[in-house]
This record gives structure tokens, C-alpha cells and sequence, in this order.
């Protein structure tokens, strides 16, 4: 599941520190109608996590970069395709696969094949307890490819079954007020910065600097949170 680390998401993070952990489906119902009490529930942190594909979700696209922000630690890892990357998706990421090799704007860049790169990213996800996942359009890119993925390695069973998501995108909607609501507009427009968008690691750092300063406090979570 794709979490992202973001400061004040719910009320009452304890001493101002991020805890991240996977939160079931049936925990987090608990937590939300009030039948779980506070003394048995750790305030959950939210796990910022992006992909860059060899194309769109219709596609079944492989996944070509994974990357996660949970508390002060970052996951970046890219990753061998098994298939070939779409020139369209290579003109917005950069990335391009030839002679075995996998390159960002034409250098070369260290991968791992997809299991041993899930894994690393499930072991980076699953050190801090309890933890949300969150991708700007997750619902609709990141999370089904994700979990399809996972399914595909023999992987969903190990710690991400029973994760929850949020999809920034559908907060944003929510509580901004913007004539479009992808994540480098939002983060020029409500941040006036410009970053390297479409690169995975550099987008979940711009989305959790985003929902930190803009959406944060200014909704209710168990309305947005979701299965993976």
C-alpha cells in the first residue's frame, strides 16, 4: 500500500512526531465510529509513495521506479522492465531501457528486478506501525497497479493486504479551490515552486510538502481512506 508521511494529518500526533504503521480495514473502522479506544490505537502517519510506468493502467504497465517517503526515511528504487516502455510515458519520466540497461535521461541507473524492489519497498513501508499510503490520483494509477503487481509476485499477503489508502487528489478536490488539480500545478500554484515532476522520488517529496502545508487538518480522514 502507498503511504505518505505528512505532519498534522489527524489531530493529536504525539509530541509532534510521525508514526507510521498498516492499519487494517477493521482497526481503521474501529478508530473511525469511536468504538476503539485511544489507549489501543496509535495515531496512524501517512506513507507518500509514487510510481513511474511503462504506460497507462490499461496497458498492465510494469513498473519502472518506486518511491516512498515514510517519516524521514526515503525508498527510491528503480526497476527492470519486463516490458517495452511506451514512448509516451518515456517522454514524460525519461527513463528508457536498452542493452539491459535502464536509463533516466540517458545515464545509466542502478536497478533491481520487481520482486526484490516490491520487497524493499514493502520493508520500508512496514518499519513504522501504523501506517496510510498516499498518491496524488492513487486511486485510479498508483494503488491498481500497485496491488495487481503485488498480486503478480506473491506479495499482496505480506504486510499490504489489509493496508488503507488516500488519494491526495480527491482531498485536493475537496478543499482547494483550482481550475486543475495535478500535483505540479498545485505545488506551483499553492507552493510557487517548480521541481522535477515525474520523477518518483521527487514527486513524493513535493506531495508530502504539499499535503503538510495545504491540505493537512483541513479534512476529515475516514472519509477519504480506502482499501488497497
Amino acid at each position: 500500500m502507498m503511504i505518505a508521511v505528512l505532519r498534522g494529518l489527524t489531530s493529536g500526533l504525539v509530541g509532534g512526531r510521525f508514526t507510521c504503521a498498516v492499519v487494517s480495514a477493521a482497526a481503521w473502522s474501529n478508530v473511525a465510529t469511536g468504538t476503539s479506544s485511544p489507549d489501543s490505537w496509535k495515531t496512524p502517519s501517512i506513507c507518500y509513495f509514487d510510481l513511474e510506468t511503462t504506460g497507462l493502467p490499461h496497458t498492465s504497465p510494469d513498473i519502472i521506479q518506486i518511491a516512498a517517503i515514510c517519516e524521514d526515511t526515503m525508498y527510491n528504487q528503480y526497476v527492470i522492465p519486463r516490458k517495452p516502455i511506451g514512448s509516451r510515458a518515456s517522454a514524460v519520466n525519461g527513463l528508457t531501457f536498452s542493452e539491459n540497461q535502464l536509463m533516466h535521461h540517458g545515464k545509466v541507473v542502478d536497478a533491481l528486478h520487481l520482486k526484490p524492489a516490491l520487497k524493499g519497498f514493502i520493508k520500508h513501508v512496514s518499519s513504522i506501525k501504523p501506517v496510510i499510503l498516499a498518491a496524488h490520483n492513487g486511486r485510479k494509477f498508483d494503488f491498481p497497479i500497485l496491488k495487481r503487481l503485488l498480486l503478480e509476485t506473491d506479495l499482496l499477503d505480506y504486510h499490504m493486504s489489509s493496508v488503507m489508502c488516500i488519494d491526495t487528489l480527491e482531498i485536493a478536490r475537496s478543499v482547494l479551490n483550482a481550475p486543475k488539480y495535478n500535483q505540479p500545478y498545485l505545488v506551483k500554484q499553492f507552493l510557487n515552486i517548480a521541481y522535477g515532476a515525474h520523477n518518483a522520488i521527487e514527486d513524493v517529496k513535493a506531495l508530502k510538502q504539499l499535503h503538510n502545508e495545504c491540505l493537512s487538518g483541513k479534512y476529515e480522514m475516514d472519509k477519504f481512506t480506502f482499501q488497497l
